[in-house]
């Protein structure tokens, strides 16, 4: 098991050889976590924990409708978690952060809109500053993810 902190964010990574398992010792890591933080006066906040399972078998079904009972509380399988700003799912693939980053575009240029229908109007690099500002940085955050495809120009 390995885990990762982050402000308060916290990344736990297990292994396993059957789903089983794998939750008998999630169940394990998360009463041992809320233990801990017990001792420090914290509450685990179990509506805001996300679990997923990535496996390597290419047919897996996954365990989307599977759910595991810790306590009074029932913590359901997801397809993706966002961590640290980043979208990761169950395949390992970029899809589902890439559509994140295309609905905040879409979201961003719908209130863009609104500011740049002024009267008076703004002049074409003002409009592209702040389009660059807004929608650019998201767009280039977005595209790291298909920089290793770009060819090396150095």
């Amino acid at each position: 098991m390995q885990h990762f902190c982050y402000a308060d964010d916290t990344l736990i990574l297990l292994t396993a050889d059957s789903s089983e398992e794998a939750i008998a010792k999630l169940k394990n890591i998360i009463r041992e976590i809320e233990m801990e933080m017990k001792k420090r006066g914290l509450i685990l906040n179990r509506k805001k924990t996300a679990i997923m399972m990535i496996t390597k078998i290419r047919k897996y079904t996954g365990v989307n409708s599977r759910s595991i009972r810790i306590g009074e509380d029932t913590l359901f399988f997801s397809k993706a978690i966002k961590y640290l700003g980043i979208w990761i799912d169950e395949k390992l693939k970029w899809n589902t952060h890439l559509k994140e980053v295309e609905r905040k575009c879409y979201q961003m240029l719908a209130q863009m809109n609104a500011v740049m229908k002024n009267v008076h109007g703004y002049a074409t690099n003002h409009r592209r500053i702040m389009l660059n500002g807004t929608i650019g940085a998201y767009l280039k955050y977005g595209s790291v993810v298909f920089t290793n495809t770009l060819p090396n120009y150095a």
